[in-house]
């Protein structure tokens, strides 16, 4: 009788995913040709079922759009040398996205515990032992194995939470290797948060199997179900963001255990729960919404229309490589590229991309 009843939890479950849109089952094919269906799992079902409401409830809560946060982005660096006070030149590929920001009208706040040199003029510059003492953040990198882009993490959103308490403003985090090509001036919704995306492959990801690709983009899509995005940067977030505070506070938890071993998506995959948790997927955006292109290896410029419609071309990654030097940064700023309006054709380092927009 009880397994009868297991059973029949199970088919109400699949049921109700099914009347979501959300098909709780897949097929694997092996090389030899033959096919096996997999399923999620009851516990998995609920999961994604607990989701639903939430989602109805951040749609009626945040209907409706309003004016972007006050447009300061907080960006950080730090040395690759792994020594947080040491002098340090900013490379091209910073310069360039600063440079880009600050044409776009933004405030950049650049956050850094070193002495920097060919800061763009007009950036900010920020001491970032004001928010996380110098001894206390070397010695996380050093002894506990931090890595530097999960400080980064921890400054830039305690950048963001005094901003907060000092202006009574959202603002946003950035990277600096972040091309702006138009500021954002509206909101997804009136929640005030913004998450930019990327499209990511299943095919590219070699640490999970195909069973696996599929069960992990059934359980984790962002705006709609089965949806093969993952969350880039920036975010932006309003006064009181409780992403905002979530993040931080376990953030904070990680900080007083001492335990650093944290993988490179700990942040990205936290921020994606407690996205799920307060429903706030319409606010997950496209990069292009905002014409930003963003920092990962090789991705689609997306414009409008249905997900998948592509209307850009390939953009290949921008390493210091690509860019081979600052003359070329500097001349790409000084054209009407950033901020116009029709497709421009910009070469980095021999390599040629067309930006249409």
């Amino acid at each position: 009788m009880v397994a009868t009843k297991k059973v029949e939890n199970a088919q109400d479950l699949r049921a109700r995913c099914r009347s979501n849109d959300l098909q709780p089952s897949w097929y694997v094919h092996s090389e030899d040709g033959l096919s096996k269906k997999c399923w999620l799992s009851v516990d998995e079902m609920r999961l994604v079922l607990s989701r639903f409401d939430a989602i109805e409830s951040g749609r009626q809560q945040w209907s409706g759009s309003r004016l972007a946060p006050t447009k300061v982005l907080h960006m950080f660096w730090a040395p690759p040398s792994g020594k947080l006070s040491a002098k340090c030149e900013i490379p091209s590929y910073g310069k360039l996205g600063m440079s880009s920001a600050l044409k776009c009208g933004y405030d950049v706040h650049l956050w850094t515990f070193s002495n920097l040199v060919g800061v763009p003029s007009g950036v900010l510059l920020r001491k970032a032992s004001d928010l996380v003492p110098l001894e206390d953040a070397s010695k996380w990198v050093k002894k506990g194995g931090l890595r530097v882009q999960h400080l980064s993490d921890i400054v830039r959103l305690r950048a963001v939470r005094q901003h907060a308490l000092e202006a009574n403003a959202g603002s946003w985090m950035a990277d600096m290797d972040v091309i702006w090509l138009r500021p954002l001036e509206i909101t997804p919704s009136a929640s005030g948060h913004v998450f930019a995306s990327m499209h990511a492959r299943v095919d590219k990801m070699a640490w999970k199997t195909d069973e696996e690709a599929a069960r992990y983009w059934k359980l984790h899509w962002l705006r709609k179900y089965d949806e093969k995005i993952w969350l880039g940067c920036p975010w932006a977030f309003p006064v009181g963001s409780p992403v905002l505070e979530g993040a931080l506070a376990k953030l904070d938890e990680v900080i007083e255990s001492g335990n650093f071993n944290l993988s490179y998506r700990f942040l990205i995959a936290l921020v994606q729960d407690l996205i799920h948790a307060f429903g706030l997927g319409v606010d997950v955006v496209d990069p292009d919404i905002f014409h930003a292109i963003p920092h990962f290896s090789g991705g689609w410029i997306f414009r409008g229309g249905e997900l998948g419609e592509v209307r850009g071309v390939l953009v290949t990654q921008l390493p210091e490589v690509m860019i081979q030097s600052v003359a070329i940064a500097q001349s790409w700023m000084s054209t009407e590229t950033v901020g116009a309006m029709g497709p421009v054709n910009v070469r980095f380092g021999g390599v040629h991309s067309h930006l249409a927009r």
